[in-house]
């Protein structure tokens, strides 16, 4: 009897080492830098902190990130890595950053490699990281997406065009960063399940911006089969360097390097040696710098300002969402310098500005300028890059997110900056449940539309077609025709100098 017993015990100790030996064996991927363990979690397997490129330091900062290095043994990949050097961040920010995360079903109900996106986060391309607890992969896994999300240079160790340095890719480090990430994705999404060949970049703010800078840059053709950019920003002026093309009015990309590197090295009254630049900490520039005037034009690595690219026809040929918050300019604070600059986007057009957006201006200067400052710098940016979407035979579709929960609709006119990607992630309600359905459609296969939701179609030609996500989604046709009108005019006055050597 006791006998039996054993044999009986030790089949079932034996069995259950085998289980336990396939669940470990579930949680591995052979890369080519070498064998990665994730974790489980729910319904989902975590593999966190993946290197993608080698660490950018030493002689390796402000230069293209280089492949990554191979290991040996098994790697774990069960937390996150360091975020980039940003400002608050002393304890938990390395240069060494540069990973990604990637969150697949644990268990797919298919045997077909499943869809992928690649989620750029925003910051103002100064802050934020793959690692936030925003970009949960709970609801994408349950659909059989795979989440990926990454860090990529930030501030000026990932924009920097300072004159005592050589720049021969050019000076915007942190996109090229994230066309590493999504080559080394190209290269190994398959170990994980995912199809190369379907796979989709989505970012908000700046995380928006990023995806319009993929969008039109010659590097990354080929890297991904769909765009989404959420209140990306590229009709805004950016900072120019010396090989760029001139603007008038643009900012001096190598007067801002100078600018901070001077604050970072506490030195303003003497020219710094790129050996003396080198010795500055990274987290002394995060510190000594808060705003937000990100990516240059430097005619290498970006051409061109991204929205000037997509009037010429220069974006990659495939499908593409973009869109914007009704009340995108939510944060903007209405200090003299701040006014001065919003009106400076409309010249000589300023009365007529106050008259277009009259109701915001009557309740407050505050509601009026951060009306015009978001649809300024957002909204008018949705509405002009996908109407030059057919001149590379492709769709573009355009939408503004105007939803606000009831308990908020005290508090804002309309729907604050970045407040879809919550709900894109991990809301339950009505809009956000369609907003999802809408994206995981395009993310499947390059168009919003399937059954049960409202037609979205592409929006080009007179009459602009705009999904308007609120309590009851719908297309709509020339929302903010007045006012899109108004500022499209304004747009092409500024930029008509670069349109114009262009033919």
């Amino acid at each position: 009897m006791h006998l039996f017993t054993s044999y009986i015990w030790l089949a079932w100790a034996t069995i259950g080492l085998a289980h336990a030996s396939l669940a470990d064996n579930s949680l591995i991927r052979d890369i080519e830098q070498g064998q990665l363990k994730g974790v489980q979690e729910g319904h989902s397997i975590h593999f966190r902190a993946i290197p993608y490129a080698q660490a950018p330091v030493g002689n390796m900062r402000w230069q293209a990130p280089a492949p990554p290095t191979s290991w040996q043994g098994l790697r774990s990949a069960d937390r996150f890595g360091y975020i980039c050097p940003q400002k608050n961040q002393a304890n938990v920010s390395r240069e060494d950053c540069l990973t990604l995360n990637i969150s697949a079903p644990s268990q797919p109900n298919t045997h077909e490699k499943l869809p992928v996106i690649v989620w750029l986060h925003g910051g103002g391309f100064v802050s934020g990281s793959g690692a936030s607890p925003v970009f949960s992969s709970e609801k994408w896994n349950k659909e059989n997406v795979i989440l990926v999300t990454l860090n990529y240079r930030l501030g000026a160790m990932g924009f920097f065009a300072h004159p005592a340095l050589k720049h021969p890719e050019g000076s915007n480090y942190g996109l090229m960063d994230m066309i590493a990430a999504l080559k080394w994705l190209q290269t190994n999404i398959g170990e994980f399940g995912g199809n190369p060949e379907r796979l989709t970049i989505m970012g908000g703010s700046a995380g928006g911006m990023a995806v319009q800078l993929l969008m039109v840059s010659p590097q990354a053709s080929g890297l991904f089969s769909g765009a989404i950019t959420q209140s990306g920003y590229g009709t805004s002026s950016i900072p120019r360097t010396r090989e760029a093309r001139p603007l008038k009015n643009a900012s001096s990309a190598e007067a801002l390097s100078i600018e901070l590197a001077a604050l970072a090295a506490h030195s303003k009254d003497r020219e710094l040696s790129s050996e003396e630049l080198h010795n500055i900490p990274a987290q002394d520039f995060a510190e000594n710098y808060s705003g937000a005037k990100f990516p240059f034009v430097d005619g290498i690595s970006l051409s061109e300002e991204s929205a000037v690219l997509f009037a010429q026809g220069k974006q990659h040929p495939i499908p593409f969402i973009a869109g914007a918050t009704s009340f995108d300019g939510n944060f903007f604070t209405p200090t003299p310098r701040n006014k001065h600059y919003v009106f400076s986007q409309v010249p000589n057009k300023i009365r007529r500005a106050r008259r277009l957006y009259r109701d915001d201006f009557d309740r407050s200067e505050a509601q009026g300028l951060g009306r015009l400052y978001g649809d300024i710098r957002y909204v008018h940016n949705a509405f002009s890059v996908t109407q030059h979407m057919a001149l590379v035979s492709q769709p573009g579709y355009l939408y503004l997110f105007d939803y606000l929960p009831p308990e908020q609709r005290n508090s804002f006119p309309g729907a604050p900056h970045y407040s879809e990607v919550p709900m894109l992630f991990s809301g339950n309600s009505r809009t956000a449940n369609t907003l999802r359905a809408y994206w995981l459609n395009f993310v499947r296969s390059g168009n919003p539309n399937g059954e049960g939701l409202a037609p979205w179609p592409s929006s080009e030609g007179e009459k602009r077609q705009w999904m308007v996500f609120n309590d009851e989604p719908a297309t709509r046709e020339n929302v903010l025709r007045r006012k899109m009108q108004f500022l499209e005019r304004s747009y092409q006055d500024r930029i008509s100098p670069l349109l114009q050597s262009e033919k």
